[in-house]
């Protein structure tokens, strides 16, 4: 689920920032594992209350909540969410990313069960969404991302790729509707300039399923949002990345200008991503 003032399309908050065939069907297995945590990657390779936000430091920018969701709905979204994909499968009408064709993608969830209104409106991660962005804030995308087994890497990117950069007042710069996802992408994490634009996308990746280390679980870079920069899009990754894995019904919620991609599914299970 992605929200944004006024995005077009669709990443992990810091709440004291100075800034304002057929799918199987989840199995709900629980290897016994801890809190979801951070694995770091190298370049090239392959339930709280609802009270004050969580502090985390302006670097870091990205957070994992663990089971935010109750098993109840929980089950209910793994179940709704494979009958929804399954019949899109069948039906011929299933969508994938036109910037990562292997993964299965089921768009406009709130107009496919009410199950997932629940997301967008739970307490705990909409304070935190509220702190990045303020309260008025839009809805841009609430989408399913399902990777299945073999599915390679996504290429890096941010989702706040369409923000034009500061500029100054005499300064030429390229229209807005001229902008490109990987545009002018680059490979080093270094500034790019001495300004950058202030957040204006966050996102909540709700783990549906277990996310691992074989299974596709997300990729960021840290500290990425503060380049200005956009990441080249090559695979495999050119820079050194941590893997967000965790236990199914954590939200992963992250600053949209994060770098960040869906990583390599290797396991024989398929992973769902809200």
């Amino acid at each position: 689920a992605h929200a944004g003032p006024r995005a077009p399309r669709r990443q992990v908050p810091a709440p004291d920032l100075p800034e304002p065939g057929g799918l199987p069907r989840p199995d709900g297995h629980d290897d016994g594992g801890s809190e979801p945590r951070g694995r770091r990657r190298r370049a090239g390779g392959g339930g709280g209350g609802v009270g004050k936000p969580p502090a985390v430091p302006h670097q870091r920018r990205r957070l994992v909540l663990p089971e935010v969701l109750e098993p109840a709905l929980l089950t209910a979204i793994e179940i709704r969410l494979a009958s929804q994909a399954n019949s899109e499968l069948s039906q011929g009408v299933s969508y994938t990313n036109p910037g990562h064709e292997n993964n299965q993608w089921v768009n406009m969830l709130l107009n496919k069960g009410p199950e997932f209104e629940t997301l967008v409106l739970h307490p705990q991660t909409t304070r935190i969404i509220e702190f990045l962005l303020g309260e008025d804030y839009l809805i841009s995308c609430v989408d399913a991302q399902i990777k299945h087994p073999g599915d390679p890497a996504m290429p890096l990117h941010t989702d706040q790729w369409w923000m034009p950069k500061p500029v100054y007042p005499a300064q030429r710069t390229l229209p807005p509707g001229s902008i490109k996802r990987n545009l002018l992408g680059v490979k080093a994490l270094k500034p790019t300039s001495p300004m950058i634009a202030p957040v204006v996308t966050a996102n909540i990746m709700w783990m549906i399923s277990d996310f691992t280390e074989q299974n596709g679980a997300t990729v960021l870079v840290p500290k990425s949002h503060l380049s200005g920069a956009q990441p080249d899009g090559s695979l495999p990754h050119s820079v050194e990345t941590v893997q967000a894995v965790g236990k199914k019904g954590a939200a992963l919620i992250f600053d949209g200008r994060l770098w960040h991609a869906a990583g390599e599914n290797v396991s024989p299970q398929v992973r769902y991503g809200i």
